[in-house]
């Protein structure tokens, strides 16, 4: 949502041409990439799921060596990765702001055009 906000500083006139084909497509994007977790644990080994009847809860081992190298990537990718874009366009979203109000002539805040953000 952060990098909508940022495009639509950004380009404000094509943010209106964004149709729903657009939309789905970035849908697809992000449940694609939910699956890719899942997708991993069938790759590397299936047979590592264990569920447990008393808890009623299905875990998974890890046992292959390929979780060693695995493991740091996939983190990288689905933890650190998401959280600099969001960081890195909310800082991007505050420059334009200030540079907006700066660019007004009756005083405009820019914390005003921040909170607005």
């Amino acid at each position: 949502m952060t990098m909508f906000k940022l495009l639509m500083l950004k380009y404000p006139l094509r943010s209106v041409a964004w149709t729903a084909g657009h939309a789905h497509k970035v849908c697809t994007g992000i449940w694609l990439l939910s699956l890719y977790w899942p997708i991993c644990y069938l790759l590397v080994q299936k047979y590592d799921g264990v569920f447990d009847y008393i808890s009623y809860s299905c875990s998974f081992r890890f046992t292959s060596n390929v979780w060693k190298v695995l493991q740091p990537i996939s983190s990288m990718i689905l933890y650190v990765a998401p959280n600099l874009v969001v960081i890195v366009a909310a800082v991007m979203i505050l420059a334009v702001a200030r540079r907006m109000a700066k660019e007004s002539r009756q005083g405009l805040k820019w914390q005003g055009v921040m909170t607005v953000c």
